[in-house]
């Protein structure tokens, strides 16, 4: 098994998308040959979709057969995708408050549905999910699957989908009304949550495994199949160019340079260290050295395989979506709604909040570069040593520098237009900090400097130009509590939050 998995990978890895992992489905048995999915995720969904069907010997697919695989294992994804929805399907119409009776009349009035017909529905969705999970668990207990071991899964699957398909357009339909009324906070508090929690869920599943911003499919059928054919690729093809000549050399060189720092460098300065200690007692202070220029160039590698993989995700998706327009599928059946979701997103990229911000760490370096070198000057000239002359010129550096740093801002260096989407934090034209990748917003009670904490990357503070700070912070809020993400008053512990 194993060598048949590294056989595999070998091949996939060809086509494979640098800095995401690699997966492989079990195998399937179709005419006596065993098949497989072997791909990556690189889009927001649990869905392949940058993958290929191989046999165990690394041969392709042909694509009737490529298509039952895909279909087969998409199918069992999706379906424990759902089963850890089942708790919210507990939920009768005497669990809802008053606290929602706004909600569902303003629903109904605006979408002419009924939200509690979602809710009456649930017992008996609950019984089908229950009767597919029993069968998808049955599955997960083969080590590798035969054609003939799905048809009690797909007769469960037919049931269960029968019944939920119109509950999806509901829930779809919940969820546009809830975020273009601004409710997302205040449902959260209503008896209402479950369902909307679901919506959202489905929500996410139906958009994101297709790279748009809003649902233009409603049926799992055709979502699977649309999916796969986009998703699916070919050695023979060429492949989107997902990075610059440029980026790949730097991607290159920040990894070789770390790995050589720490697996080479560092330990031969160690042995170095100790034989010297030993022979002749002295001690070499290059092994700190060359953990610190390791430490540096790994800090440069995680952060540009960051940068790289958000640069990535946003060119799959441009892709993906201009290739979903004509797919045939949407062209003949859903073309409106693929029409539609285009405007949409244009009128949010127009409605989007704009600021502009510099990083604080420019600024803030100048700033201490000045007064290290003029410190450094004054200390020359006061010193009696032969570098006494030297001191003038750490001063006139320091004063050019300092002089530089009340300049600059002035005249707008290093200003950043930032842009609040709907996708995530746009910078300046192209670059975008998606969503999951920002673990919290902060921003000191003055509203004057803002931070994104991005987790193992680093914490990025950006000082906002003074004609946008009355506004920058609510509009931060709001759109951290639409989207979900932490927002915090304060930048350091010791500041006064003075949110009430």
């Amino acid at each position: 098994m194993e060598r048949h998995q590294e056989k595999l990978e070998k091949y996939f890895k060809k086509m494979a998308l640098p800095d995401f992992s690699i997966t492989q489905s079990p195998f399937i048995i179709i005419s006596k040959v065993r098949y497989a999915i072997i791909g990556q995720f690189p889009l927001q969904s649990f869905l392949f979709s940058h993958f290929d069907v191989i046999d165990e010997d690394g041969y392709q697919a042909d694509d009737h057969t490529a298509y039952k695989v895909y279909r087969y294992i998409s199918m069992i994804q999706i379906a424990g995708f759902i089963e850890m929805m089942e708790e919210w399907f507990d939920k009768t119409i005497d669990d809802i408050n008053d606290d929602a009776t706004g909600i569902i009349e303003n629903f109904n009035q605006e979408y002419k549905r009924d939200i509690l017909e979602v809710i009456q529905e649930n017992k008996g969705i609950q019984s089908k999910l229950h009767t597919l999970s029993k069968e998808r668990e049955r599955l997960s207990a083969i080590d590798e699957w035969e054609e003939n071991d799905f048809q009690a899964f797909q007769s469960a699957w037919d049931h269960f989908w029968d019944t939920y398909e119109k509950r999806l357009k509901i829930l779809f339909d919940f969820k546009n009304y809830i975020w273009e009324n601004d409710e997302n906070i205040h449902i959260q508090q209503t008896s209402l949550h479950s369902i909307y929690q679901e919506a959202e869920e489905m929500y996410q599943l139906f958009s994101a495994s297709l790279s748009v911003e809003q649902p233009v499919i409603d049926d799992v059928g055709e979502l699977i199949q649309v999916t796969g054919e986009l998703g699916r690729i070919s050695s023979e093809e060429s492949d989107l160019e997902v990075l610059t000549p440029f980026e790949r050399f730097s991607m290159h060189f920040f990894e070789k340079t770390y790995k050589f720092s720490f697996w080479i460098t560092l330990p031969i300065s160690l042995i170095y260290m100790v034989t010297k200690l030993v022979i002749d007692g002295s001690f070499s202070k290059s092994p700190f050295i060359f953990l610190m220029l390791a430490i540096i160039f790994l800090t440069m590698h995680l952060t540009d395989k960051n940068d790289r993989k958000a640069k990535m995700e946003r060119r799959i998706r441009i892709e993906r979506q201009e290739r979903l327009g004509q797919h045939p599928i949407i062209k003949s059946k859903y073309y409106q709604d693929y029409h539609d979701m285009q405007i949409k997103q244009m009128q949010t990229a127009e409605q989007a909040y704009e600021f502009i911000a510099t990083p604080t760490v420019i600024w803030r370096g100048m700033l201490v570069a000045s007064f290290i070198t003029l410190l450094m000057g004054i200390g020359l000239l006061d010193s009696d040593s032969p570098s006494h002359d030297y001191g003038y010129g750490y001063l006139t550096a320091g004063i050019i520098i300092l002089i530089l740093r009340i300049v600059l801002p002035l005249f707008g260096f290093a200003h950043i237009r930032f842009q609040l989407t709907s996708d995530g934090l746009k910078r300046g034209k192209k670059k975008i900090t998606y969503f999951h990748n920002i673990l919290e917003v902060a921003v000191n009670p003055q509203g004057s400097i803002f931070a994104i904490d991005m987790g193992l990357q680093y914490r990025q503070k950006f000082k906002i130009k003074k004609a946008y700070r009355n506004h920058t912070k609510g509009q931060l809020k709001v759109w951290c509590d639409k989207h979900g993400l932490n927002y915090r008053n304060k930048l350091y512990f010791w500041e006064k939050d003075d949110l009430k």
